[in-house]
């Protein structure tokens, strides 16, 4: 990810770009399916991360659409706290907003860590 990152400081033609962000969305994807296996992991699963790994094969358009969306709903926070940031006056209700609505995205993110281990790994259905 540093690699990606530092193409996109550097600027980079159009077509570094486009590929710098594919791979930054492929590494998310990954990365939630390997955050899927820390829910096992707190259980005593054995092996979670290979039941994580195997359970969601199937589910891989699922985990596309979570990463884009987790991404953008990231970047809104990220956009919120930018605008409040710019007003002078604004900076201690930014810092309280920020932390808030990074805490919600955290709880929101270990809701779907969990629900993704359990319908797909323990097999319960979603209500």
């Amino acid at each position: 990810m540093a690699i990606v990152y530092a193409v996109f400081q550097g600027g980079g033609n159009t077509l570094t770009v486009l590929v710098g962000l594919v791979l930054s969305y492929l590494f998310y994807a990954l990365a939630l399916i390997l955050g899927t296996a820390l829910p096992g992991a707190a259980i005593g699963a054995a092996r979670p991360i290979q039941s994580a790994l195997h359970s969601l094969k199937p589910a891989a358009g699922s985990i596309l659409l979570l990463t884009l969306i987790a991404l953008v709903s990231y970047e809104i926070v990220e956009i919120a706290t930018a605008a409040l940031l710019a007003a002078e006056s604004l900076k201690i209700v930014a810092l309280i907003v920020s932390g808030v609505l990074h805490w919600l995205t955290t709880l929101v993110g270990l809701s779907v860590l969990t629900t993704l281990w359990g319908h797909y790994v323990e097999g319960r259905p979603l209500r």
